[in-house]
């Protein structure tokens, strides 16, 4: 009797299948674990069943932003806040995930310093809920960092005052201390009326910014909360 032997193939849903169950196996905080599980799998990640592939694109930008690779979450996330948008995806696993994927990118935009970008994404966050404590505090962070011309020629000359009051003290004690001892008083006096005026220079254009921020962040709020209120009565009406 002769044997026969059939060589086994596996449907493209059992393999996808077994993609997503390895995806499961990985501990939900092993980000780095994370990252790589998708990175080795991707194309096979993408013909998943939709339901399978958004929880791995979601978590692997969770994991993207957990470990600080912040530009390459900002390539992802365009992605998925497109995949959310046109799947009319409003909450995911009971949390509002457009919201905290915008976040996150607003996020990443501020760890790499482009705080310009980060500033107009947190506006729009506001905009959708302007009571959103964190999103208008995050708002003030990233507008403190985008300081003004006019900030950094005070700090520049505050600087300048500081380096002035070190050389006058080098003088009291080289000079005026052994030659002119008589000048002491008014050299101490003039030394520290300038380190005080640097210091209060600097200190006072700053705490004049983080009011003006605070200022201007404040009407925004206000401007928010006024047009979500006029576009809830007019759809009421």
């Amino acid at each position: 009797m002769t044997k026969k032997y059939v060589k086994m193939s596996y449907s493209s849903d059992t393999f996808r299948s077994n993609v997503y169950h390895g995806f499961k196996k990985i501990e939900p905080d092993a980000f780095r674990a994370v990252i790589q599980y998708y990175q080795e799998n991707e194309p096979d990640i993408k013909a998943l069943d939709f339901s399978e592939y958004y929880e791995l694109l979601i978590s692997y930008c969770e994991a993207l932003f957990e470990t600080g690779a912040y530009q390459k979450y900002l390539n992802v996330c365009d992605t998925a806040l497109t995949t959310t948008i046109q799947n009319n995806i409003k909450f995911y696993k009971g949390d509002d995930i457009f919201k905290i994927l915008l976040f996150r990118k607003a996020a990443a935009h501020y760890h790499i310093l482009e705080y310009k970008e980060a500033e107009h994404i947190v506006r729009e966050l506001i905009k959708m809920n302007p009571n959103d404590d964190i999103a208008i505090r995050f708002l003030k962070k990233c507008m403190r960092r985008r300081r003004p011309s006019y900030l950094n020629h005070i700090r520049g000359f505050s600087i300048f005052l500081f380096l002035l009051s070190a050389m006058v003290i080098c003088v009291e004690i080289l000079i005026i201390r052994t030659f002119f001892d008589e000048h002491v008083f008014k050299v101490e006096a003039m030394r520290t009326a300038i380190f005080f005026l640097a210091s209060g220079l600097l200190a006072g254009a700053y705490l004049f910014y983080r009011w003006q921020v605070n200022k201007k962040v404040n009407t925004f709020v206000e401007k928010s909360k006024e047009t979500k209120k006029k576009d809830h009565q007019e759809l009421v009406a």
